[in-house]
């Protein structure tokens, strides 16, 4: 499924398609034409906040927490371990799905727990870049 398909999505919180952005760039799944389109729309303008990126206006608009691309992390790797390999623009209204369900406790940690997210984010990221050093090399 295409992020921008549908449209009633967005009709109410027309913000939510540039979240839905966001959590792609977070997993590096937001092309760099898509990202280049979203920096020119002048979004700090836009949301009337003080930012340097369009990430950085998304933050501020929404009032994301600091922890939230751990979140958004942390569940990309339960998707990915699940179903290898995943959508990622699937997981991204997922995730925006259950980000804005009332009651969300999907950024919510204890010490402990936020601590092993990101212990197991550094493990995946380092794996990541382990293969795609290898893919390189055969390349």
């Amino acid at each position: 499924m295409n992020i921008t398909q549908d449209s009633v999505r967005y009709e109410e919180q027309p913000a939510i398609i540039f979240f839905e952005y966001y959590v792609l760039d977070v997993i590096g799944y937001l092309p760099k034409e898509k990202q280049q389109k979203i920096a020119s729309l002048n979004l700090p303008q836009l949301f009337n906040v003080d930012a340097d990126s369009w990430q950085n206006t998304i933050r501020k608009a929404l009032y994301l927490s600091d922890t939230l691309d751990i979140a958004i992390l942390d569940n990309w790797i339960d998707t990915w371990e699940q179903t290898n390999p995943p959508k990622p623009a699937t997981f991204a209204l997922d995730f925006t799905d259950r980000y804005f369900a009332k009651n969300s406790i999907i950024d919510v940690w204890t010490d402990e727990q936020l601590q092993t997210a990101v212990a197991r984010i550094q493990r995946y990221l380092a794996v990541s870049q382990e293969q795609e050093q290898q893919q390189e090399a055969v390349a």
